[in-house]
């Protein structure tokens, strides 16, 4: 289930931070701010899934059948450029999950901010060899753009009651316990 990949995401992320795996850090990072706008918005009633033959209508029908939500869109920027909210990218979700923190879950008033500083590694993230281009990534680089990721990214899971349990550690546990049971058995 959905909860469950992203706390194994988180987990995961978390690894690759401790052993300096930046670059492989930052390309998750960004799958977990993508899945978690999804999430939210997918909570709200939209479906944020690609059709094959009508793309992403039923997302774009969503919002312009919430007037609030369109109008607010509509005040929205992206590098200066106005918002098109015509798929669930990034920055679209971004700006419903602003916009249901002040008018329908006040809980996400919490989280929203670190949301929004998870976005700011996006432009790293489209800089560097997996994205567009050949930028360097390492700890100081990330934290220049969000400090302390992995305590955000922890907060972010507690606000969406997602249960902190590290499914790597549980199967290490499980793995080491079968180990000694069967070599207690020679």
């Amino acid at each position: 289930d959905w909860l469950s990949l992203l706390k194994e995401l988180y987990y995961n992320l978390k690894l690759k931070w401790e052993r300096g795996e930046y670059l492989d850090f930052l390309m998750r990072s960004f799958r977990f701010l993508e899945a978690v706008l999804r999430q939210i918005a997918e909570q709200e009633g939209m479906n944020t899934a690609k059709d094959k033959k009508t793309k992403f209508l039923v997302f774009f029908q969503a919002i312009e059948s919430n007037t609030d939500l369109k109008d607010f869109l509509a005040t929205q920027t992206v590098n200066g450029t106005p918002l098109t909210y015509n798929e669930p990218n990034i920055p679209n979700l971004l700006c419903i999950a602003k916009w249901m923190s002040h008018n329908r879950n006040p809980y996400l008033q919490k989280i929203v901010p670190y949301l929004d500083e998870l976005q700011n590694l996006s432009a790293l993230r489209n800089n560097s060899l997996p994205g567009h281009g050949f930028a360097g990534v390492s700890e100081e680089i990330i934290t220049q753009k969000i400090e302390h990721p992995l305590e955000k990214m922890r907060e972010i899971l507690d606000v969406l009651e997602i249960a902190q349990e590290n499914p790597y550690e549980k199967m290490k546990n499980l793995i080491k316990d079968r180990l000694q049971q069967s070599l207690g058995n020679f």
